[in-house]
Order: C-alpha cells, then structure tokens, then sequence
C-alpha cells in the first residue's frame, strides 16, 4: 500500500481567523458599549445638576476661574454697557447671583457661558448686531443656559465623557480618538435640546425686560444672511438647531403667548477709553 501524506482536518498552527472582522466587531462593541455607559451616567449628571441646591452650586461657581477671560483695559467701557444690560435682565431671568460679562476682543459674532456664571461677549458680535433688542437676546440666552444650570451639566458630562472613554480603551489608546467624536455626535439631539430650551427662556426674558418681543430673530437672521442657505444642513450633527428652526420656534413662542413684537432700539457701542 503507497503511502500518502495530507495534513491534518484541523491545524493549530494556522489561524482561520479574520483579524480585520475581529478589529471592527470590538470596535463596534466598545462603541455601543460606551455610548450606554455614558447615556446611563448622563442621566446621573443631569439629575445631580437638577436637584443641586443653590448653597452647594455657589461653591462651584466660586472655584471657577478662567485664564485669559478679562476685558481689556480700553474695552472697559464697552464691558461695564454690556454688564449693565445683563444686569438689567438678572431679575426677569429669575437669577439671583451676579453673572460675570467679559468682553473678548475676537471677531466671532457669538457670547458664550461657563461654570462660574461668567458670561463670555466677543467684540463680533457688538459690531455686527444692529439693536439693543437683538443684543439682549443674544445675552439673554446666555442667562437661559446658566437658568437651566446648562455650563454644570456640559462639565459634569465632558468628565463623564473622558473617564468612560479613559476606562474602556485606556487613557492614551488610538481607540479613543474614534469615540470621543461619536460620542459628541450622540449628544447633539441632547444638546440641541437644551438650545431650544435657552431660546424659549430667553424669548420670555427680552418681553419681560422691554415688553415685547421686537429683535428676538435679529441675531439669526444675521447668521443666515453672513453663512448662506447652505449652512441650515449641518444642523443635523451640529450642537445647535437649524437657524430657520429657531426663528420659527421663536415666532410660534411669540404668538403663543400674545407678545407685541415693537420697535428696537438701536445698538449703539460705547466708545474705548
């Protein structure tokens, strides 16, 4: 009888395996995996924020210092008008506790705000907008994120963010660069949310401050006109509505709630020392 050799039905040695199959399926499975994780403590930070009593939300604020925020010496001025009008609207905005103005000389047309209550202008917008209607908006609705305690929740979840990522892929692991993006695709419908919120917040303080809601679209109109029609589509993934979904959720907000929309005043800057 010849003898003929074959190998073996099953060879130990040989890996059968698909190694980019295996690549993606973890990666897939880290994904859903830390977008649950961060979902479920998400909803913890929220409720933590929500239920935070005003002693323990001072001492937060308290400890809150951000480099390279103060207004410029020849700014003050200009600073001290923007401080006066959102002092003005503190009240309506039901807050208690001074908000912070500083004036950056950058040429965003944007305002922004941070845990500390410290609310950030940038000299763009002071230039561009045409009434002082239009600006409270704008600024109202930065009172409307720290109302909704909205500068708490973005800290808690960013730390919340980095430790689930830092604890599923390590610290320094490529895989992190991959889902720390998703993850902030994940928050953009929570995020718009919490926009939409700021906007009804702040339509209700521009009435309460002047008595009619005359220059709450200003501002948007303003980024339709400088971005183009084309801009609308990033609402999809971006952390804001679409801006003709704003002014229409403003208009309705308007005549919901009988509003007189009335004429502006206009803007006009201090001059710098």
């Amino acid at each position: 009888m010849e003898y003929a050799p074959k190998l073996p039905e099953q060879n130990d040695n040989v890996s059968h395996n698909r190694p980019l199959r295996e690549f993606v399926q973890i990666l897939l499975t880290l994904l859903v995996l830390s977008l649950f994780v961060f979902w479920c403590m998400g909803l913890a930070v929220d409720y933590a924020v929500e239920h935070m009593d005003p002693d323990t939300e001072a001492a937060i604020n308290k400890v809150m210092v951000f480099p390279g925020g103060e207004t410029a010496k020849d700014k003050l001025p200009q600073r001290a008008q923007l401080q006066e009008l959102v002092d003005s609207m503190q009240q309506c905005a039901g807050l208690t506790a001074k908000v912070q103005v500083h004036l950056l000389d950058r040429e965003e047309v944007n305002a922004a705000v941070a845990p500390g209550n410290h609310m950030f202008v940038f000299a763009g917008l002071t230039k561009q907008i045409g009434s002082t209607n239009g600006l409270a908006f704008v600024l109202a609705h930065e009172l409307g994120h720290i109302r909704q305690r909205d500068p708490l929740r973005a800290l808690g979840r960013g730390m919340v963010l980095m430790s689930v990522v830092a604890l599923l892929t390590g610290a320094d692991t490529g895989v992190a660069e991959v889902l720390i993006p998703v993850n902030k695709i994940g928050e953009s419908r929570y995020s718009r949310a919490r926009e939409s919120g700021a906007d009804a917040l702040a339509l209700q303080i521009l009435n309460c401050r002047f008595g009619h809601a005359g220059g709450a679209t200003e501002f948007f109109d303003l980024l339709k006109a400088e971005r183009g029609p084309g801009f609308a589509l990033s609402h999809y993934v971006a952390s804001h509505p679409g801006l003709q979904a704003r002014i229409d959720a403003i208009n309705r907000g308007i005549a919901a709630g009988a509003m007189k929309v009335e004429p502006v005043q206009p803007f006009t800057l201090a001059a710098p020392k």
